[in-house]
């Protein structure tokens, strides 16, 4: 499908660096309109959101408009498969997820996380925003 090959996925990270405008987070700004998360990326943004400010103004990604994809049984069996093919870099659960979830409904990722550096994978496309290079 083409119109989800046009679509992003944003980690946590990456969406932190735009609230927080940091230099990185142009790239976030020029993708948001076409942009998705992962509903673990909203839990992870919501719970440190919720740390900084009030609680309730987490619901501030919610009026962002982005597409909140579900972790379902295809991504949870993706995600075996990208955890064996990335063992070497030791990924947490929230980078795996990211990873599978991109790979099952074919969208790139723009990443602020370090531990995706370096990682190589035949899909998805990663971004990264440390130094604004893809990172496969």
């Amino acid at each position: 499908m083409k119109a989800d090959e046009d679509r992003v996925l944003l980690d946590s990270a990456a969406l932190l660096d735009w609230f927080d405008d940091k230099p990185s987070a142009e790239i976030v700004e020029d993708n948001i309109e076409r942009s998705s998360i992962s509903a673990i990326t909203l839990a992870v943004l919501a719970s440190k959101i919720g740390v900084k400010v009030e609680p309730y103004e987490s619901t501030r990604l919610l009026n962002l408009g982005l597409e909140v994809l579900d972790v379902d049984e295809s991504v949870a069996l993706e995600v075996a498969r990208v955890s064996y093919a990335t063992i070497a870099h030791n990924l947490g659960l929230e980078d795996l997820i990211l990873l599978a979830l991109a790979r099952v409904h074919r969208r790139s990722v723009i990443s602020g996380s370090e531990s995706l550096i370096g990682v190589r994978l035949d899909r998805p496309k990663l971004i990264s925003l440390s130094g604004s290079r893809p990172m496969s």
